[in-house]
């Protein structure tokens, strides 16, 4: 159930056009309320048997508290605190459900089913602009997310997965085998066609790592990913570069708009005002949420940028160094286990669905990291949705789930009254905004402006600032 309602979502915030940003965030918030609330009475969640790992997030958590105590706006602090506390308990107790195989189908057909209505919208506007000859921008191709980026932060934690679903010998995929791969090859077409050099890099770096790490484990899901790529890439020359000139259409009206920005002098700017923040408030930071807050000299108009696009240096400059540290050490201990289990010694003793399933888990989970230091991953709303599915499947591959329900450890993060209250001030934070959003309608809220914290589209509507 509670899984369920976490793959609605995802399906929701993705293939839709008619819910804007601010409303999959709404959509996100209502998500994390339910599946919190159903956490207080019924619990199907794994023992967290690691207690240094616990009390390290804790102290992520305190020093989030602490930070955002001080900032200029504590509620819009608490707020980012409560969603990633939200979303880390949800990940740790929807794991569970991926040991049912209706859970699994469920996901899989959702996950097909969102490829194909992504799919339909991107050819049907392609054909219409090379038919009629009119110029458009590259966002135009992805009506259903505010910014063609935050298609490729939803792309990049699902692409592993369409890998693996082609390897599947379940024999209703194999009854649709043709259209599967059709489908595939067309979700990497997409991928060129939006020009991500982060996204690009990302791959390559992933690629290298997994290749060194599993090495001839790989070789199963590395066959279909590149006759995807291979596909994908031809597609796209095909379709931007030679029809074009075929019916003696201009392609440079075609491919001069796939091109968000040439350089990446913007980036930098980005990134030195995140250092700035850092240096001027190293221990705390200015407070979670508060990038777009306050204005650095020689920015200018990108002071209005409500993150720097570097999940580390957003970190940093908003939780402080000391949490920042924590949170790495933290991640790359969470890998060190993670391949202490699953390794190039270990996989070929587990069943090959089960070794390529981590090792799609993996791809996903890395990719998406590599991909965090360029785009803001961790912060859009259906990103953060997305990635509750790969981070719970790795949870779920990882633990067993005790055989004794009791046995599960007593923590504070699956506590029902230390749950209840923070949902509760989670809504009580929320709900002024909310009500702002709905009773306003989303055309007064379709310009992004400086000085005010990024969790809604407009900061504006924050009108308690």
């Amino acid at each position: 159930m509670t899984g369920m309602i976490v793959v609605f979502a995802i399906l929701l915030t993705s293939v839709s056009s008619q819910i804007d940003y601010n409303h999959k965030r709404i959509i996100e918030i209502a998500s994390i309320v339910t599946l919190m609330l159903i956490n207080i009475k019924y619990k199907d969640n794994y023992a967290t048997s690691n207690t240094r790992i616990q009390f390290v997030y804790l102290l992520i958590l305190f020093l989030g508290l602490l930070s955002s105590l001080i900032s200029s706006s504590p509620k819009h602090a608490l707020i980012e605190v409560l969603t990633y506390l939200g979303l880390s308990i949800i990940a740790f107790n929807i794991a569970p459900a991926w040991e049912k195989k209706i859970f699994c189908t469920f996901s899989i057909l959702s996950l097909i089913l969102c490829l194909v209505i992504i799919e339909a919208i991107f050819l049907s506007n392609y054909l219409a602009y090379i038919t009629l000859g009119n110029n458009f921008s590259i966002h135009e191709f992805f009506p259903t997310f505010a910014n063609v980026r935050f298609f490729n932060q939803h792309q990049i934690w699902t692409m592993p997965f369409i890998s693996f679903i082609l390897i599947q010998k379940h024999t209703l995929l194999k009854r649709y085998n043709t259209g599967l791969w059709i489908m595939s090859g067309i979700w990497w077409l997409m991928f060129f066609s939006t020009g991500s050099r982060g996204v690009i890099v990302s791959e390559l770096i992933t690629i290298m790592i997994i290749a060194y790490l599993f090495k001839s484990q790989i070789k199963e899901l590395a066959i279909v990913t590149m006759k995807l790529v291979v596909f994908g890439l031809i597609s796209y020359q095909l379709l931007f570069y030679l029809l074009p000139d075929i019916i003696n259409y201009n392609s440079a009206l075609l491919t001069s708009p796939l091109e968000i920005r040439t350089n990446t002098d913007n980036r930098m700017y980005l990134w030195n005002k995140a250092f700035q923040f850092i240096i001027k408030n190293p221990l705390l930071g200015i407070g979670p949420m508060h990038y777009a807050w306050s204005e650095i000299q020689n920015t200018g108009i990108l002071n209005n940028i409500s993150h720097p696009h570097n999940s580390l240096l957003q970190w940093g400059a908003e939780w402080g160094l000391f949490s920042l540290s924590l949170i790495f050490m933290l991640y790359i201990r969470v890998l060190i286990k993670w391949f202490n289990k699953f390794n190039i010694k270990t996989l070929p003793h587990l069943d090959k669905n089960h070794s390529n399933l981590v090792i799609t888990v993996t791809i996903s989970i890395i990719s998406a990291s590599v991909y965090s230091l360029f785009s803001g991953v961790i912060v859009m709303p259906s990103s953060q949705l997305t990635a509750l599915l790969p981070i719970s499947l790795m949870i779920s591959l990882y633990q067993e789930k005790p055989e004794n329900q009791g046995s599960i450890n007593k923590n504070l993060l699956n506590n029902p009254y230390f749950i209840a209250s923070i949902t509760l001030l989670y809504l009580a934070l929320l709900i002024p905004d909310i009500i702002t959003i709905i009773s306003k309608g989303s055309s007064n809220l379709i310009d992004i402006h400086q000085h005010y914290p990024r969790f809604w589209l407009n900061g504006r509507l924050l009108t308690s600032l």
